[in-house]
C-alpha cells in the first residue's frame, strides 16, 4: 500500500511540472512565435487561432497519435476517443475559463465565427456519417476528412488578408517568479533557451527553428503529461474509454487552455474561439485521420469497440456546437461571464453521461 502511494505520489509531482511547463511554454515562445506569423501574414484573429496558432496547440495531439499508433501499437480507435474528447473540452472549458478570467466583455467577430463554426461543424457530420455507416473506418474516408482540412487551410490562406490593427500579443507577467522553488526557477530557465523570433537562432536561413523547437517542446511535454495522467487515472480505477474522453482530452488540450487565457485578458476573445474551433477541426482531420491513414491503408481499417461508443460523443459534439452558437447570439456576439459558466457546466455534463454510458 505504500508504495502504491509513492508511486501515487511521484505521478502527481511529475503531472504538476509537465502543467508548469506547457503553461510556459504556451504563454510564452509560442504565442511569440503565433503573433510574429500572424504579423507576418496579416492574419485576423480568427484566421491566426485557426491555422498558426491551431498547428501549435493541437502537436500534443498529433504526438499522441503518432507514438501512441506507430510506437507503442495502441488501438487507432482510443485515439479518435481522446480527439471527441478533446473537442468538447475545447469548445466548453477551453471558450469559458477565459470568457470567465476576462477582465471585460469583448464584441464578437460574427462572420469568422460562423466560418469556423461551419467547417468545424462539417467535420464533425463527415466523422459521425463514417463511424455510422460501417464497422470501420477506412483509408478513403479518413483521406476525405484530411483533404478537407487542408483544402480549407488553403483556402484561407489565398484570401485577401482580413488583417489586424491592433497588437494584440499577450502581455507576461515575469513577477511570478517571487515565490517559486529553486526547481522552477531553473525550470523557467532552461525554458527560456527556446529561440524567440527576435533571437540569433530563431530563424536560421529562413527555417523557424525556434517554432519547429516550440512545438517539438510542447508535444513532448504533453505526452508525457498525458501518460502519466493516465497511468494515474488507472492506479485510481478509471475506465480507459473514460480516460481517453476526459483526462486525455483534458491533458491533450492544456496549451489552448494556457495560450488563450492571457489572448480573453487582453479582449482577444476572436482569436481564442478561433484557436478553440480551428485546433477541433485539425485534431479531427489532421491528428485523427491524416495520421491514422497509413494504418488504415496497411490494415484494411480503423475499428474496435471503442469506435462503435463513439456515437454518443460524437452526436455531443455536434449539438454543443449549436449550444455554443447560440449563447453567443443571445447577447448579439458579445461576451459575458455566464457564458462562460453554461460552458463549463455543458462539460461537466459531458462527462457524467459519459461516466454512466461506459
Amino acid at each position: 500500500m505504500f508504495d502504491v502511494f509513492l508511486y501515487g505520489f511521484a505521478l502527481f509531482v511529475i503531472i504538476s511540472l509537465m502543467i508548469h511547463i506547457i503553461g510556459t511554454i504556451a504563454d510564452g515562445a509560442f504565442m511569440e512565435w503565433t503573433e510574429y506569423f500572424k504579423k507576418k501574414w496579416k492574419m485576423s484573429n480568427f484566421v491566426a487561432g485557426e491555422t498558426i496558432q491551431a498547428l501549435g496547440t493541437s502537436a500534443p495531439e498529433i504526438s499522441i497519435s503518432i507514438i501512441g499508433l506507430y510506437i507503442l501499437g495502441e488501438n487507432p480507435a482510443l485515439g479518435m476517443a481522446t480527439i471527441i474528447g478533446s473537442a468538447v473540452f475545447q469548445i466548453t472549458i477551453v471558450i469559458g475559463v477565459p470568457i470567465l478570467l476576462a477582465e471585460k466583455s469583448a464584441k464578437l467577430d460574427p462572420k469568422g465565427l460562423l466560418r469556423t463554426a461551419s467547417v468545424y461543424g462539417g467535420s464533425v457530420v463527415l466523422l459521425w456519417l463514417f463511424v455510422q455507416t460501417g464497422n470501420a473506418l477506412v483509408w478513403w474516408e479518413l483521406l476525405i476528412l484530411a483533404v478537407y482540412h487542408i483544402a480549407y487551410i488553403v483556402f484561407l490562406l489565398s484570401t485577401k488578408p482580413e488583417g489586424d490593427s491592433e497588437d494584440d500579443t499577450p502581455e507576461h507577467d515575469d513577477s511570478k517568479i517571487e515565490k517559486e522553488t529553486l526547481l522552477l526557477r531553473l525550470l523557467d530557465k532552461f525554458l527560456n533557451l527556446i529561440p524567440s523570433p527576435q533571437d540569433k537562432w530563431g530563424i536560421v536561413n529562413g527555417i523557424p527553428l525556434g517554432f519547429i523547437i516550440t512545438l517539438f517542446a510542447i508535444g513532448i511535454s504533453s505526452y508525457i503529461f498525458v501518460d502519466m495522467s493516465v497511468s494515474f487515472a488507472e492506479l485510481i480505477g478509471i475506465s480507459s474509454t473514460l480516460i481517453a474522453l476526459t483526462v486525455l482530452a483534458g491533458g491533450s488540450s492544456m496549451p489552448e487552455l494556457f495560450s488563450n487565457i492571457p489572448l480573453a485578458k487582453k479582449g482577444n476573445i476572436d482569436q481564442a474561439i478561433g484557436n478553440a474551433f480551428g485546433s477541433n477541426t485539425l485534431d479531427i482531420c489532421i491528428s485523427f485521420a491524416l495520421m491514422s491513414l497509413p494504418y488504415a491503408i496497411f490494415t484494411g481499417g480503423i475499428s474496435g469497440p471503442e469506435l462503435e461508443s463513439m456515437m454518443v460523443p460524437i452526436l455531443f459534439l455536434f449539438g454543443y456546437l449549436f449550444l455554443v452558437l447560440l449563447i453567443f447570439a443571445l447577447e448579439k456576439f458579445e461576451t459575458r461571464k455566464w457564458q462562460g459558466w453554461v460552458l463549463i457546466t455543458l462539460f461537466i455534463i459531458f462527462v457524467a453521461v459519459n461516466a454512466m454510458l461506459v
